[in-house]
Formats: structure tokens, sequence, C-alpha cells
């Protein structure tokens, strides 16, 4: 059971006495309390004094469901924190804000990074069937723009901001990381937000970059293939111009922030070589390009003997968050 389930489950109990006291409140009290998410303005303990704030809502687009983020934290930090922002994997169509791959208890792994003088924060978003492309992009920039209109709440420092997404996830936190200052993607608005959704660095596990590039293709009759949900689009009949606006690679220039990008070679869902032909983009256009390839795992970097995924897994983490202490600290 995870430590966000037990904490909850714990303090769901605790006051269900006192939430049975007010079943005499009006109907529209009722309706109002509804509204509300407890677990949102009431923080979980988690240990090192870390305090985690689960499902936060971020962004309530008309006619969609709230969408929520999780934000750990130390209280007790002397100053404003940098914030990396965790976006999931995942197809477009499926995982959460509290998993990653074969991390067990992904909260517990996000609160002890926080430990290391964060604030880190994981976010969902709109995946396929909810909404196509560009809707979960937009999601992910109002996202940044909520911890940066609130960084003063949660302790954080908006210039030292990072963003960290695996697989599906890496396409959409690339993307946000360098089409932020781009007018291709942008929305019509009857008035348009102010904050920037720039950041300052990036880290991406098995990322896609390119959909061009994308092998093996889906067949014509796959329409329900992700990328086919995704774009809105048949395989074979998605034009160059849907396919290049989808791409991360389509915009990277020499303002693009600092990457770090770890794949295996023998990935069998997203090939190796959308990471390495998105690090010689990124060297062309001088942009520093940090990097951790391995060779005989699957995608998610997972092997078949489970204590070599932990190893790696382990390992991946030191590495991407001795590149945040690189570059945001």
């Amino acid at each position: 059971m995870s430590v966000f389930r037990t904490h909850f489950l714990g303090r769901i109990f605790a006051t269900a006495a006192s939430a049975l006291l007010a079943c005499t409140a009006s109907a529209a009290s009722a309706a109002d309390a509804n509204d509300q998410n407890y677990f949102a303005s009431h923080a979980v303990e988690f240990p090192n004094g870390i305090q985690a704030y689960n499902g936060v809502t971020y962004v309530t687009e008309i006619g969609y469901r709230p969408l929520r983020l999780d934000i750990y934290r130390d209280p007790k930090a002397s100053s404003a924190s940098p914030v990396v922002l965790f976006i999931h994997g995942g197809a477009w169509e499926s995982g959460n804000r509290q998993a990653q791959g074969k991390i067990a208890d992904f909260p517990s792994t996000l609160a002890n990074l926080a430990s290391k003088g964060y604030v880190v924060v994981s976010a969902e978003y709109r995946l396929n069937g909810e909404a196509t492309f560009p809707a979960p992009y937009y999601d992910v920039q109002a996202a940044i723009r909520f911890l940066k209109d609130h960084a003063n709440t949660y302790g954080i420092d908006p210039k030292r901001f990072g963003i960290w997404g695996t697989s599906s996830g890496g396409q959409l936190a690339t993307l946000a990381a360098v089409a932020c200052n781009s007018t291709g993607l942008s929305r019509v608005r009857d008035s348009s937000p102010t904050t920037s959704t720039c950041v300052n660095t990036v880290a991406i596990w098995n990322g896609v970059f390119d959909f061009k590039a994308m092998e093996p293709a889906p067949k014509p009759a796959q329409n329900g293939h992700p990328r086919s949900r995704l774009l809105s689009c048949n395989p074979g009949f998605c034009t160059n111009d849907v396919l290049a606006a989808a791409s991360p690679i389509t915009y990277v220039d020499a303002k693009s922030p600092p990457f770090f990008l770890a794949h295996s070679r023998s990935d069998d869902v997203v090939p190796f070589a959308q990471s390495t032909e998105f690090e010689k983009k990124l060297q062309e256009n001088g942009v520093p390009v940090t990097t951790y390839y391995v060779d005989g795992l699957h995608h998610g970097f997972v092997s078949d003997d489970p204590n070599v995924t932990k190893t790696v897994s382990d390992e991946l983490l030191a590495r991407t968050f001795a590149y945040f202490d690189k570059t945001l600290k």
C-alpha cells in the first residue's frame, strides 16, 4: 500500500466522527464541501520533515475534469527552493502522477528528492480519450504557470525551474521547454496569461522528440494507436505540419535550456535514435547536453532481472538529481 494511501486512510478514519456531525448541514453546504479537496490543503508527512500536498488543482478547463498536481516540500526551508516538475509517461493515454515505471512507492521517492533541497511536483494532464494534442501540452504549460504564480505559497524560487519527463511525458516536458517562446502552438484566448512558461533545465528519460522519425510506424488499420489518437490523424495520413508541430526537435534553437538525456540502446518502444538525434540537434545549436545511455534494457529501463531494474533505477535517479544539482543550485 502506498504511503499516500496509508496516510490518507488514517486521516479519513480519524475525521469520520466529526464528518458525521455535519450531516444536518444544508444541501448547498454539502455541495460546496464536495467541491473541496481536504488533502490539497492538509499536508501528508514524510520522513526528513517533508510535507506533501496531494491533489492541488492547478487548472480546470471548461468541460473537463480539474487537473491536479502533488507538491513535496520542506516547510522549514530557510529560503525559496528550486522546483522540479515531473511529467509522467504512459503513451499519452495512461499513467498517473504518483507512479513511474518499476519504481516502488514513487511518492516516497519524490519526497526523498525534495529532502535534498527542492520543491518537487508531479502533475497529471489530459489523456487520449479526454482531449487531443495540443491539449496536454497546454496542461503542462498551465502547471508551470501555476507553480510560478504560487511560488510564495509553496516556497519556490521561480527563477530556478527544472522539468523532468519520461517517454510520452518526456515529449510534453521537452515541448514545454523548447517551444515556450514559439507562437506556433499559441492558443486563441480572450486574454493571454503573462507568466512565462520557460524553464531553466530539463531531464528526459527515453523521450519522444521527433514524430516523423518514430519507427515502426503504426499500420493504417491502427487508428486507435496512441500516436494516432494523440494527433487526431490516421497512420500514413498525418501531414508533415502536424507531425512537426508536436515534435520538440522542431523548436530547438540557441535559446533552449540545457538537457539531460537518458535512454536504453535496446529500447523496444521508443527508438534509441530519438535521443541521439535530439542530442545532435541540441549540439548543433550550442545547447549543453548531458547523456546517460545504457545497454540491454527494455523501455523504461526495465530488465528481465528485477534486481538489475532496481539498480539501474537508483543510478538513474542519482544521475538525474546530480544533474539538477549542477544546473539549479
